[in-house]
């Protein structure tokens, strides 16, 4: 389906042979046109240099014009969040979205039904509520986090970035796989690069802060396909913890000095003052 709107698809690659052709194919294999793809091989050491080459030579020579492969090589290691930065930079659509390089679209509708919700909606940004979760995909489960666990509070949230953000405090249930960002909002609200880990949780952070209007898609199949492995940088728990706890008080900062509702400040306060305290 050819449509006005440009959309590209940043991978960051980190020793990542045995799974970025499929999660390129994936992208591939989308029903939406004009679709890039930008995969940043973050210094890897093992075969995802050539199998990268092999790739682009694939696509190069596929008769397909609105199908596109770009590989940028960084000569040093920086991590998924600044490797993810340098890609959405280079990002030439008018959105945007992340694809880790171990993951899959499985539904050849995900980004044409996203896209056209995010502009139809007027949205900033966008996410799919349920994904499914494995080692394969015949072995996987449908996931479908919540916010809270408080009746009605999932709902608000959803509604309202600020008390989203201070959901987010707690719990991220949101599948930095299943985003999309308009290109505007993508160039303003920015992650910090220098984290190790979790920049989808500081980048939602700051979405919300910001006041960034997002939507949440319902769907009756999962769209995204979130691989389990064990060499997966979210099974690095005390490198998550640090860099979560990072993130998330310097953004509760910047809440508890900046000009945001009195009942937000006093709620961010109290989980400040906590988290403070367990360091």
């Amino acid at each position: 389906m050819i449509q006005d709107t440009h959309v590209s698809v940043v991978i960051p690659a980190y020793n990542a042979e045995d799974h970025i052709a499929d999660a390129i194919r994936s992208v591939y294999e989308q029903s939406y046109r004009p679709l890039e793809v930008i995969v940043v091989n973050d210094a890897s050491v093992d075969h995802t240099v050539e199998v990268l080459d092999a790739i682009c030579e694939h696509y190069d020579a596929d008769p397909d014009p609105l199908f596109s492969v770009r590989v940028i090589s960084l000569e040093k290691n920086v991590g998924p969040c600044k490797a993810l930065y340098l890609g959405f930079n280079q990002a030439r659509g008018n959105y945007v979205c992340f694809l880790a390089a171990d993951d899959m679209y499985i539904a050849r509708g995900k980004i044409v039904y996203q896209a056209y919700l995010t502009e139809s909606t007027g949205s900033d940004w966008s996410y799919y509520t349920t994904f499914l979760k494995g080692r394969t995909r015949k072995t996987a489960t449908i996931k479908k986090p919540a916010f809270s666990r408080i009746p009605g509070m999932d709902s608000l949230a959803r509604r309202n970035p600020y008390w989203m953000f201070v959901c987010l405090l707690s719990r991220n249930p949101i599948n930095s796989g299943t985003l999309m960002l308009s290109r505007a909002c993508a160039k303003e609200i920015q992650w910090n690069p220098f984290l190790r880990a979790d920049c989808d949780g500081d980048l939602l952070l700051r979405l919300c802060m910001a006041g960034k209007k997002g939507l949440a898609i319902e769907t009756q199949a999962p769209q995204y396909f979130y691989r389990v492995h064990p060499g997966q940088v979210s099974n690095q728990k005390e490198l998550m913890k640090t860099s979560s706890s990072m993130a998330r008080i310097a953004a509760m900062k910047t809440v508890l000095k900046g000009n945001y509702p009195l009942w937000m400040k006093l709620l961010v306060d109290r989980k400040y003052r906590k988290s403070v305290a367990e360091k």
